[in-house]
C-alpha cells in the first residue's frame, strides 16, 4: 500500500490501459480525431468503486473483485506508436475486445489510484483480467495483487487505473498527473507549431507505474517529476501523452509530445510546451476538467547493465577516521555531518558546516590526486558527497544497515528507522532517501533547518541527477548483520522500483549488495545475482588477516594469490563475472604499538599486485581502506585483547597521531600507483 495524505479530492476518475494490441474501429464523438487502430493507452471515467477480496490467484497472489461504478459510455483510445492518434471508443466495445487485444492470454499489469472520502490517495499495482458488466451497469475486473502489497479502503471514489502489457520488453513508465481546469494556446512563430498547455489545481502528488515482469506502483511528488525530467531522458526523447478535456457534456481528446515542464507549487499550476498535437482541432482553448497521462514506453527505458565498475580502481573512504572530533573518546566515532543550515560554533567539525566541508574537500582533492576513479562511502554524508562532486570523481553510495530493514517493510508512514531514528517504511522510505526528508516532510531542502527532533535524511537527488553516484550499496555485509536473503530481495525490489520510476534505471544507478566471501553460493542463482540486484560487491580477504587475533600469510604475494583464487573460484563462479566486482580487499598491518612496520612491505606488495591484476582483468576494485581506522593504542583487528573499535589497520594512510582528524601520513612505501595503464 502506498497512502498519500491529501487535503482535497482531485479531478474525475479515469482508467488508462496500455494495450499490446487493440483494434478499435469507431472514432466515436472525438471531434475529428483519427480512429485508433492500434491502441497503447485507454482511459475511461468512473465515479466510484470498491475492492472485494476474492481468494488467491494460481500464482499465490491475493485476488480481488475490482468494481467500478458510474463508468462513462465512452473510453479514450490513445496511440503513440507507430501512428499517433486518439479517439473515443464505447466502453462495451473495449470489454468485448478484451480477448482480441491479447489481454486474456496474458493479463496486463495495472496501476490503481483511488481516493477515500477524506481526500487521501491510495496507490496499488495489480494484474487485471475478465472484465464484465454487472446487472447494475457496474464494470468488474478480476484483480490480482502484483507487488505483494494491498491495503486500500474497501470503498473509494475518483479512481485511476493504468494497464500495461506484462511483457518485460514492453516495460516503461506511465504517469498520471491529476489536475482540473486549464488552457491550451497556439504559440506564435515559425513551424514546427507548438502549443502552451496550462493545467490548474494540479495535485502535489502524482502516480507512477513501472511496468514489466515485476510491476511497481507508487506516488511521486509532482515537483520531483518535473525536477527529474532530464533524468528520465525526456530532454533527449520527449514523452507522449494523452490529454482528455471536458466542458460540461463535451469531451475532446488529443495526443501530445511534452517538453519544458514548469511547476508552481504555490499556485498548484503546471505548464508544458506541447508539440505534434494530434486532434488539435477538437480541443477548446479552455476547459473545466482534464486528464493527463504521460506514457514513456516510447522513450528510452534503459535498464541494461551498467559499465561503471569495469576496470575501475577505487578506495573505500572511512571518513570517521578523518573528519571527526571524537579522537577515539568513544568506540564508534562519527564523521561530521551537521545540517547545512547550522551556525558554526567557535571550534570543532561536528556542528560547523564550513569546517566540515573543508575537511572533506581536502581529503577528496588528495584522493583525486591518486588517480582513482571512485570512492565508496558506507552511509550518505552531505559533505562527502559534495566534495566528490566538486572534484569530479564518482561514488558508490552506501546506506545504513537499518535502511535495508526499512525498504524491506510494506509501505507505511512510520515504523522504520534511519540510522536509528524513526522514519517511514517501504516506498515512502525510498522516496525520502532520494528527495530528503525532515520527519514526514519530503522533498526537503537540506539547507532548510529541520527541527523539533524530527529525523533529517540527506537527499540523494542532487548527486543522482549529476551522475556522481554510480551505484547504491544497501547496507554492508547485511547477511552477516541480522538480515536474511528474503529481506535483501524485498528491499532491492522496493528501491529498484522507485529508482526506475524516477529515471535512474539499472544502467544508470545499479543496486549493489556486498557479501562476505562464501555467501555467494546461497545468495546468487544460476550464476547471477537475484532479481533487482545488479552487482555483488565481493569482499575477498586472505585467511585470518582480519582475524581476532589476526594471523598473516607467508608474504604479501601469498595473500594476493589467495584473494585472486577465491574471487575467481567463488565470487565470479557463483554470481557471474559480469555482475561481480571487488568491493573490499586489503592487508592489515597490525597495530603499530605491537607490530611496528613489520608488515608494511607485504601490504605494499599486496596493494600494488591486486591493482595491477584488476587492471589486467578489467575488474572493478575498491581498496580497503583509505586510512587506518583505530587509535594508536590498538583496536580490532590487529591488536589482541583491545576494545573493538574501528576497522583495524588496512589503510593506505593514517591520520597523524592515529587521531580522527588532522594531517594525513602515508603508510605504504613507496605508495603504489592506483591508476590503470
Amino acid at each position: 500500500m502506498r497512502h498519500v495524505e491529501q487535503g482535497s479530492r482531485w479531478w474525475a476518475v479515469c482508467v488508462a490501459v496500455v494495450a499490446a494490441l487493440g483494434v478499435y474501429g469507431c472514432s466515436g464523438d472525438g471531434g475529428g480525431n483519427e480512429t485508433v487502430t492500434t491502441a497503447t493507452l485507454i482511459t475511461l471515467d468512473a465515479a466510484a468503486g470498491s475492492l472485494v477480496a476474492a481468494g488467491t490467484a494460481p500464482d499465490g497472489a491475493a485476488r480481488y473483485d475490482l468494481v467500478l461504478d458510474g463508468v462513462s459510455e465512452s473510453a479514450v483510445a490513445f496511440a503513440d506508436r507507430p501512428v499517433r492518434a486518439a479517439s473515443l471508443v464505447p466502453v462495451d466495445e473495449l470489454v468485448a475486445d478484451w480477448e482480441r487485444s491479447g489481454f486474456a492470454a496474458e493479463p496486463p499489469s495495472a496501476l490503481l489510484t483511488v481516493r477515500d472520502q477524506q481526500g487521501g490517495t491510495w496507490i496499488e499495482a495489480f494484474r487485471l483480467s475478465e472484465p464484465i458488466f454487472g446487472a447494475g451497469g457496474e464494470l468488474h475486473f478480476t484483480a490480482d495483487g502484483a507487488d505483494g502489497i494491498t491495503d486500500i479502503p474497501a470503498d473509494f471514489v475518483d479512481v485511476d487505473v493504468f494497464i500495461t502489457p506484462a511483457s518485460p520488453e514492453d516495460s516503461g513508465r506511465i504517469f498520471s498527473i491529476p489536475g482540473d481546469a486549464g488552457t491550451i494556446a497556439l504559440n506564435q512563430g515559425p513551424r514546427p507549431r507548438s502549443w502552451t498547455l496550462s493545467v490548474d489545481a494540479v495535485s502535489p502528488v502524482s502516480a507512477f507505474l513501472w511496468s514489466g515482469a515485476a510491476p511497481v506502483a507508487g506516488p511521486i511528488d509532482t515537483a520531483a517529476l518535473v525536477a527529474d525530467w532530464a533524468s528520465f531522458g525526456f530532454d533527449d526523447v520527449p514523452p507522449n501523452a494523452s490529454l482528455t478535456v471536458r466542458n460540461g457534456g463535451e469531451t475532446a481528446v488529443a495526443v501530445l509530445t511534452l517538453a519544458d515542464p514548469v511547476y508552481d507549487a504555490e499556485s498548484a499550476s503546471l505548464r508544458f510546451t506541447a508539440f505534434d498535437v494530434g486532434g488539435a482541432d477538437s480541443l477548446p482553448e479552455s476547459f473545466a476538467e482534464s486528464d493527463l497521462f504521460i506514457d514513456t514506453a516510447g522513450a528510452l527505458a534503459g535498464g541494461g547493465r551498467s559499465a561503471a565498475f569495469d576496470k575501475l580502481i577505487g578506495i573505500d573512504y572511512d571518513f570517521e577516521a578523518r573528519c571527526a572530533d571524537d579522537n577515539w573518546s568513544t568506540t564508534n566515532p562519527a564523521a561530521c555531518n551537521p545540517q547545512p543550515s547550522f551556525t558554526c560554533p567557535s571550534e570543532g567539525l561536528a556542528l560547523c558546516p564550513a569546517r566540515c566541508q573543508a575537511c572533506f574537500d581536502a581529503d577528496l582533492a588528495q584522493i583525486k590526486g591518486l588517480g582513482v576513479g571512485a570512492i565508496m562511502i558506507y552511509n550518505p554524508n552531505w559533505y562527502a558527497l559534495n566534495a566528490v562532486q566538486k572534484v569530479g570523481t564518482k561514488v558508490l553510495l552506501g546506506t545504513f544497515n537499518d535502511t535495508l530493514g526499512g525498504l524491506a517493510q510494506p509501505d507505511a508512514p512510520s515504523g522504520c528507522t534511519y540510522s536509528g531514528f524513526p522514519t517511514a517504511c517501504g516506498q515512502t522510505y525510498a522516496r525520502y532517501l532520494i528527495d530528503g526528508a525532515c520527519g514526514s516532510h519530503s522533498p526537503w531542502d537540506p539547507n532548510t533547518f529541520c527541527g523539533d527532533a524530527q529525523t533529517f535524511i540527506t537527499p540523494w537527488q542532487p548527486f543522482l541527477q549529476a551522475g556522481t553516484v554510480i551505484g547504491i550499496q544497501i547496507g554492508n555485509e547485511v547477511l552477516s548483520n541480522g538480515f536474511d536473503r528474503s529481506q535483501v530481495l524485498a528491499a532491492a525490489k522496493t528501491l529498484r522500483g522507485v529508482l526506475d520510476a524516477r529515471g535512474y534505471t539499472a544502467d544508470k544507478v545499479p543496486i549493489v549488495i556486498s557479501l562476505v566471501l562464501g555467501q555467494e553460493a546461497t545468495f546468487c542463482d544460476n550464476g547471477a545475482p537475484p532479481a533487482n540486484v545488479d552487482f555483488i560487491a565481493a569482499h575477498p580477504y586472505c585467511t585470518n588477516v582480519a582475524g581476532l587475533p589476526p594471523s598473516w600469510p607467508a608474504s604479501g604475494t601469498a595473500c594476493l594469490d589467495q584473494v585472486k583464487r577465491d574471487f575467481v573460484n567463488i565470487s565470479q563462479k557463483q554470481c557471474g563475472a559480469s555482475h561481480v566486482f571487488i568491493g573490499e580487499t586489503g592487508f592489515n598491518t597490525g597495530c603499530p604499538g605491537v607490530y611496528g612496520t613489520q608488515y608494511v612491505a607485504d601490504a605494499t606488495t599486496f596493494v600494488d599486485g591486486v591493482t595491477r591484476w584488476a587492471c589486467e582483468q578489467s575488474l572493478g576494485l575498491f581498496h580497503f581502506a583509505y586510512v587506518d581506522a583505530c587509535p594508536a593504542g590498538g583496536c580490532l583487528a590487529g591488536c589482541p585483547s583491545q576494545p573493538a573499535e574501528g576497522n583495524g589497520y588496512f589503510g593506505l594512510y593514517y591520520t597523524e597521531g592515529y587521531q580522527t582528524k588532522g594531517p594525513l601520513v602515508p603508510k605504504l612505501s613507496p605508495m603504489p600507483s592506483l591508476v590503470c595503464p
